[in-house]
Order: C-alpha cells, then structure tokens, then sequence
C-alpha cells in the first residue's frame, strides 16, 4: 500500500457563492481540473501557532497548512481574516482519502471557511489558470454541460453546499 499524504482543501464561501480556480494546464497534477485551493501539509505548518474562538477544535498541524497554502495560491492571511472578525465559520467538512490504485495517494482535509464578506484575493498564476466566485448552481451546471472537469470530493462538496449552504460537514467525500 502506498503512502499517505495529508493535505488540505479551502473551500471558501460567502453566501450562496463559492470560490473556485481552475489548475493550471501545465501542473502535474489534475491539469486544467477545477478546485478549491491547497496542497499538501508540511513539516512546518505544525508550528502554526494563533489562539482563536474559531480554531479551538481544530488540528493546529492542518490549519497551518491551509494558513500557508492560502497565502500563497491566494494572498490571504488567515490569523488577519481571523481577528479582524470577516470569518464567520470554519469548518472541517470532511475527508477524501485517494484510491489505493493511485500512484501518489492524498488524505485530503476539505475545509469550509464561511466569510462575512468577499475579500480581495492576490491569485498565483503559477497554480490557478481562473480563479473566481460564483453559485454551487453555477459550478455544478458547468460540470454537467462537460465544460468543467472535477475529481469526485470537489462535485460532491459543491453539491452538497449547493443544497444546503449551511451545512457543517459532508460525510464520505471518498472517491
């Protein structure tokens, strides 16, 4: 069996609107596929460090990640978003473990931080061809039409969230 690798999804939302990008067509993994920001945990993040009311029963290890992934494919800056009150919820939807036929194999933590308003993004060309807010509803007709490509936890959490805007987890987001 191959090995593990954590990783962390943001899935930001703001309403009934949700923020996705499309990878860009020359990365390694999961080309031109639309997705929520992220990547793969790191040593470091578990140095991640910040005392909030919305962190209490969080794993410090994957909010590190998810601090440092946002930073870098979308210029956000989560301990500011955090004290400044703009988020409302942060929520560990679930989890999406890749099948074992896979060659690189993710335990990939999809987590939902519900802001009060849009902020500014700074995208990074290099991870994100568009990059853009629009409705659950939107998103999944895309996908439907053929027009977006999506592995199977990023369909699921969109559907879900597209019926329930409110909801705190998605249970087996599994391939």
């Amino acid at each position: 069996m191959k090995k593990l690798i954590d990783a962390v999804s943001i899935v930001i939302t703001c309403g009934d609107e949700i923020f996705a990008i499309q990878r860009q067509r020359f990365l390694k993994a999961f080309p031109g596929y639309w997705a929520f920001p992220g990547g793969k945990v790191e040593k470091d993040d578990e140095s991640f460090n910040h005392t909030h009311e919305l962190l209490k029963n969080h794993d410090l290890r994957l909010i590190g990640a998810l601090a440092r992934e946002g930073e870098e494919e979308i210029g956000i800056n989560l301990k500011e978003l955090l004290d400044s009150g703009k988020i409302e919820s942060i929520d560990l939807l679930g989890l999406a473990v890749t099948p074992d036929f896979n060659p690189h194999r993710f335990s990939t933590y999809f987590y939902r931080i519900h802001l009060k308003e849009k902020t500014p993004f700074k995208i990074d060309d290099n991870e994100a061809a568009v990059a853009r807010w629009m409705t659950c509803a939107e998103l999944l007709e895309n996908y439907n039409k053929g027009e977006v490509l999506a592995v199977p936890p990023v369909i699921k959490v969109i559907t879900e969230l597209g019926k329930n805007p409110a909801l705190k987890s998605i249970p087996d987001l599994n391939f």
